[in-house]
């Protein structure tokens, strides 16, 4: 999933997919957590506001359900990735 760097203390970055309402947050300590059943208007809200790990706590982290993306994970969507753009 391609991400939006942040400006924010707390966050890096954060990804969304709107087919599967799946937002990926990459936390500036390492760690990538992806949440799903996140509405669009939530993430644009997130994207304007004036403390992203702030309106992160308060609004996403304890109100849907996450795993998080182990590098496994994400080596498995590369090599998917690549696979499908071989195939264009």
């Amino acid at each position: 999933m391609r991400r939006i760097p942040l400006r924010s203390v707390v966050l890096r970055a954060v990804g969304y997919d709107p087919v599967t309402r799946t937002l990926e947050a990459e936390f500036r300590a390492g760690r990538i957590y992806r949440y799903t059943g996140v509405p669009l208007e939530l993430l644009l809200s997130l994207l304007v506001a004036r403390s992203k790990g702030r309106f992160f706590n308060i609004a996403v982290r304890d109100f849907y359900p996450y795993q998080e993306v182990t590098p496994d994970m994400a080596r498995d969507e590369d090599g998917r990735r690549r696979a499908l753009a071989e195939t264009d």
